[in-house]
């Protein structure tokens, strides 16, 4: 019914990765350091710890929702000036490569592609990125403020 088109990247070790936001044309430019400070809303894309045998991906008929284990939630992070996040763990910005690094829980996040994007839900230019974990799952931000 409704299409949503989304920018593709290649990440260090070829596989595609897809931006959090739908595409709007946005811009591109390069960020510093200065610009990864602030609120960031982060996904961690994971499969269920339990398997389900679901109908053409859906929910099945009369349970009528997911469990609270299936729904993938964002989180708030603060990156502070010391690159450390307040929430706990770290942030590395490589503005000559345009990538981010995160400990977020004691687990590393390398080589996350940073670009220009459209916060769709804040109707506003933001920064993104995309990437995956050392598991293949998608890892996906955007700051919002």
């Amino acid at each position: 019914m409704v299409l949503h088109t989304r920018e593709i990247f290649f990440n260090a070790e070829g596989w595609p990765v897809v931006s959090p936001e739908r595409y709007a044309g946005t811009k591109s430019r390069r960020f510093t350091v200065k610009d990864m400070l602030g609120e960031w809303e982060i996904m961690r894309v994971i499969e269920p710890l339990h398997e389900r045998q679901l109908e053409a991906g859906q929910v099945l008929w009369g349970e009528g929702q997911l469990v609270d284990d299936e729904i993938n939630r964002s989180s708030v992070y603060h990156f502070e000036k010391d690159k450390t996040l307040r929430e706990g763990g770290r942030w590395s910005f490589y503005a000559d490569k345009q990538l981010l690094d995160l400990t977020i829980k004691g687990e590393s996040i390398r080589n996350l592609i940073i670009f220009a994007g459209h916060d769709w839900e804040r109707q506003t230019e933001t920064i993104l990125f995309t990437g995956l974990d050392q598991r293949g799952r998608s890892v996906w931000g955007k700051r919002i403020r």
